[in-house]
């Protein structure tokens, strides 16, 4: 099991392909990841934003940390994920051209994930003979807006409003393949204090994906993904905006042990179409630590 790494704004996190993100684990392990990526192409921090052939280029620092937990019986998962970010945009804002650079730190987010069908929560000792093929899962994820932001800015690294993500998840074991299925929604509080002091307004955002994984062996493993988004339109100052989201995305991760305890996640993405939303490359790789 590798911790799932989410990037720093919503847009880009909707499209954030996860293989095995809620994959069960056994009871009382730790895990401390730190990670980075490169983002580059128009990476849309809001669908709002009266921005034109936007491009950006945008390095992202992931420190998270997370426990597995018997939650009444269910296998389990809490994580704390924090990111900063260091990054350049460019682009037109009404017919004129600008750029501007931003450092600091994101919205962090926690999480709960619990595999609700499927394996039990069980110690290490039972964990690898009591495997089931079928699992179900569901998650919540919260971002919380203590990020970077100034309403007199365009462009920040917090997005000043909470977020909501809620999952379900499923995962079909063949041999040495594993087939999943995630579809998540997406649900947003409003932004009193947008740019220039407008009031922006979200709807809700849903994303699907599907993911093909094959085990090497024991620890090393390589997925390929395909994700859609769709919706998300906005409201500013109570008019409403014809934006709605629709992007695709196709991505690849390979995870390699390097010892016991330790592993390296190496990621790659990139968007193959986009209506009103972000069309970007990431590449990223992170280091993972596990204890019991």
């Amino acid at each position: 099991m590798v911790l799932l790494i989410v990037l720093v704004f919503s847009v880009v996190e909707a499209q954030d392909l996860e293989p095995r993100s809620l994959s069960p684990a056994p009871v009382g392990l730790n895990f401390l990841v730190a990670g980075y990526f490169y983002t580059s192409g128009n990476i849309l921090l809001d669908p709002a934003m009266p921005i034109e052939g936007l491009d950006a280029k945008l390095h992202t620092l992931v420190g998270a940390y997370v426990r597995t937990i018997d939650f009444f019986g269910m296998p389990s998962k809490v994580n704390l994920i924090i990111p900063y970010s260091t990054g350049k945009w460019s682009g037109e804002v009404y017919d004129r051209g600008s750029s501007v650079t931003r450092n600091g730190i994101g919205d962090p987010s926690v999480s709960l994930s619990v595999n609700i069908i499927g394996n039990q929560a069980q110690e290490i000792s039972n964990f690898r003979n009591n495997q089931k093929d079928f699992n179900l899962g569901i998650a919540m994820r919260v971002r919380v807006p203590i990020g970077q932001y100034d309403e007199t800015k365009l462009i920040n690294l917090g997005t000043n409003r909470w977020t909501l993500k809620t999952s379900i998840g499923a995962s079909y074991n063949v041999s040495k393949w594993v087939f999943e299925l995630h579809l998540n929604s997406w649900f947003f509080t409003k932004n009193n204090e947008f740019w220039n002091g407008n009031k922006l307004e979200q709807s809700p955002m849903f994303s699907g994906q599907a993911h093909v994984i094959y085990t090497f062996k024991q620890g090393l493993w390589g997925a390929i993904s395909y994700g859609l988004v769709n919706g998300g339109s906005t409201t500013l100052n109570d008019i409403e905006k014809d934006d709605d989201l629709l992007s695709e995305r196709v991505g690849a991760v390979l995870v390699v042990p390097l010892f016991p305890r330790n592993s390296l996640k190496f990621v790659a993405s990139s968007g193959i179409s986009a209506r009103y939303g972000a069309k970007f490359t990431t590449f990223g790789i992170t280091y993972q630590y596990s204890w019991f």
